[in-house]
C-alpha cells in the first residue's frame, strides 16, 4: 500500500513538474517570438498641425449662439480626429479637427472633404464657398454635414448634431478662422 501511496505522490509530483516546465516553455516562446518586435523602434510620426496648435485654436474658435461644452481629451486614435461639442438654444453642432496623418495607418480611411461628406448621404454632397473657402455639404446624411479640406491632410468638419440645418453649418462656418492652423501647418 505504501508503495502505491508513494508512486501516486510520485505521479502527482511528475504530473505538476510537466505543468511548471509546459507553462515556462510557453512563457519563453512567447518572449523569444515577441522580443524582436519589441526591440523594433516604432516609426514616428509628425501630425500635420502640432497638438497645441489644434488646441490653441478650438479655444479660439466662437460659434455666434453656442457655446463649447467639451473637448475630447485625446486625438482618436483610428480617425486622427480631435472633436469639440457646441450646445446653445436646443441645438448642438460639433466641430472636427481631422488629420490624415494622425490616422491609423490600417483602419483609419483617409478621405477627402467631398467624399467625407458624401458618406451615409443618400445624394451626391453640394458645395459652397463660404467665406472664400470651399465647403462640401450634405443635409441628406443623418445629420447635416459641412467639410472643408484645409490642406490634404487637414479636414475640418462641422456636423448639425440636434436642430441645425445646413444653411447654418455654412453660416457657422463662415464666421471660423483658420489663421492658427494655417500659419502651424508644416
Amino acid at each position: 500500500m505504501e508503495h502505491a501511496g508513494l508512486r501516486t505522490r510520485c505521479h502527482a509530483a511528475d504530473v505538476l513538474w510537466k505543468r511548471i516546465m509546459l507553462a515556462v516553455w510557453c512563457a519563453l516562446t512567447v518572449l523569444v517570438a515577441v522580443a524582436p518586435v519589441q526591440a523594433q523602434p516604432r516609426e514616428a510620426y509628425l501630425p500635420s498641425i502640432p497638438e497645441e496648435a489644434v488646441r490653441k485654436w478650438f479655444a479660439a474658435v466662437k460659434l455666434p449662439g453656442f457655446k463649447q461644452v467639451s473637448l475630447y481629451h485625446e486625438f482618436h486614435p483610428v480617425d486622427g480626429s480631435l472633436v469639440a461639442r457646441y450646445e446653445g438654444a436646443g441645438k448642438v453642432v460639433y466641430l472636427s479637427f481631422i488629420d490624415n496623418v494622425r490616422k491609423d495607418p490600417t483602419y483609419g480611411f483617409r478621405r477627402d472633404a467631398k467624399t467625407m461628406a458624401q458618406v451615409g448621404g443618400k445624394m451626391p454632397p453640394t458645395s459652397k464657398d463660404v467665406a472664400g473657402v470651399k465647403w462640401y455639404g450634405n443635409d441628406t446624411t443623418p445629420s447635416p454635414v459641412a467639410v472643408l479640406d484645409l490642406s490634404q491632410d487637414v479636414k475640418i468638419l462641422l456636423v448639425g448634431y440636434e436642430n441645425v440645418t445646413l444653411d447654418e453649418l455654412y453660416a457657422l462656418a463662415g464666421g471660423i478662422s483658420f489663421d492658427i492652423l494655417k500659419r502651424a501647418h508644416k
